[in-house]
């Protein structure tokens, strides 16, 4: 019986250690048994996007990402302005630095590599922030799948 109780706490501590773990990430979840990797491949749709705290008015315009699990990624922006609808889609490859907190794209066609500080990555949801030095400003935008 002596066994049996310490068997049982035991697991229930190494449970409680992997379940209260730091998360890599801000909003985080502290425990998926997904990948980085595979919680980025997906089809998404910014749902909002904030510039240094406020949070813009997307009327009018939807945006979608697309990231395949062999790098690549494909984004597409559709705009309606006095009644003409523009698209634009830009094109790429996609990767995590080192340390896999932030999400690096480069666009087909330039060397200029986007750096998106990774604050949120679940499966069905994903925060990236966006530091740009030319303008001191801060963007914060946040994807949900299609």
């Amino acid at each position: 019986m002596k066994k049996l109780f310490l068997v049982g706490l035991v697991a229930i501590l190494a449970s409680s250690s992997l379940l209260t773990s730091c998360s890599k990430y801000d909003e985080g979840s502290k425990f998926t048994l997904l990948t980085k990797k595979s919680r980025v491949i997906n089809d998404w749709k910014l749902v909002s996007m904030t510039q240094n705290g406020t949070l813009l008015d997307m009327t009018g315009f939807v945006i979608t990402s697309k990231f395949t699990k062999d790098g690549a990624y494909s984004t597409t922006s559709a705009y309606t302005f006095m009644g003409q609808t523009f698209t634009d889609v830009a094109s790429g490859t996609w990767t995590f630095n080192d340390d896999k907190t932030k999400l690096l794209t480069v666009e087909t066609g330039t060397s200029i590599t986007g750096e998106w500080t990774i604050i949120q990555l679940a499966k069905d949801n994903m925060k990236l922030q966006q530091y740009d030095a030319t303008t001191s400003s801060t963007t914060v935008t946040v994807w949900a799948t299609k």
